[in-house]
């Protein structure tokens, strides 16, 4: 069974007068005492914290939060950051805005299954 204090995760920062500036995203797991390249940096950080808030939304009662909601929900502290992360997801269609402050998922991202209008009789 693999616990959370067993696997360790950093950002690699790499710079060199011969390569090109990257950041990796690393792990280590330390029952097999090896490392894993996860890929770049903010793609795989992003990718997490866009899950969670995608998560928060689905259980969320109403359907819809506020932002303030959002960052109570996640253990998110720079107010900032989570709304400019809020707006990147919006214009890539993961999130709809209800009003200033309030966002919600798409009819499709509900978690729900979606009824057809038509009721086809049974035979």
């Amino acid at each position: 069974m693999l616990r959370d204090e067993d696997i360790y995760s950093l950002t690699l920062h790499a710079r060199g007068r011969d390569i090109e500036e990257r950041e990796t995203a690393c792990r280590f797991d330390k029952i097999t005492c090896r490392w894993t390249l996860l890929g770049e940096a903010e793609a795989v950080h992003s990718s997490g914290e866009r899950a969670a808030i995608i998560e928060v939304l689905r259980v969320a009662e109403s359907g819809e939060m506020h932002i303030l909601e959002i960052m109570a929900a996640t253990g998110r502290r720079d107010r900032n950051a989570l709304d400019q992360l809020l707006f990147k997801m919006h214009r890539d269609g993961e999130l709809i805005r209800i009003k200033r402050g309030v966002y919600g998922l798409p009819p499709g991202k509900m978690g729900k299954k979606e009824r057809n209008e038509e009721h086809v009789p049974e035979r």
